[in-house]
């Protein structure tokens, strides 16, 4: 058994917006549902990609 406390395993929504293939991608939901860490971890794995530049934003810092 693994005890790692940082283990994190996206939900099956989570999953298809984060390993799509098509050139924009969209995941609603309601409070709470993981939209925010989906969109970090795809993200995160298009910053892989070189020459790739990309944005994470709000309308103020605090909602950020």
């Amino acid at each position: 058994m693994d005890n790692n406390p940082f283990k994190i395993e996206p939900t099956d929504k989570q999953s298809q917006f984060i390993l799509h293939t098509q050139r924009y991608g969209c995941m609603s939901g309601v409070y709470g549902s993981g939209k925010s860490w989906g969109g970090c971890m795809r993200a995160l794995i298009l910053s892989q990609h070189p020459k790739n530049i990309g944005l994470i934003g709000r309308l103020t810092y605090r909602e950020l």
